[in-house]
C-alpha cells in the first residue's frame, strides 16, 4: 500500500496548514502519482474547509 500525502491549509486561516497521510490502494508510487488528482478531488470534496496546496505519494514507514 502507498500513502497519498496531502498538504492542505484551512480556507478560513490560510496560515494554518497540516499534512494528511491517506492510505491509497495503488501498487506503487508511480501509480499513486498517476491517480492522485482524482483521489485528492474526492478528499477535497469531503473536507471543504481545507484547500490542498501540495500532493505527493510515498511508501508508509516500515
Amino acid at each position: 500500500m502507498v500513502e497519498l500525502i496531502v498538504l492542505a491549509c484551512l480556507i478560513a486561516k490560510p496560515s494554518h496548514c497540516e499534512t494528511f497521510n491517506i492510505p491509497f490502494q495503488a501498487l506503487n508510487v508511480s501509480q499513486c502519482l498517476w491517480q492522485s488528482q482524482a483521489q485528492a478531488a474526492e478528499w477535497s470534496a469531503s473536507h471543504p474547509e481545507w484547500l490542498i496546496r501540495k500532493l505527493n505519494c510515498s511508501l508508509p514507514p516500515a
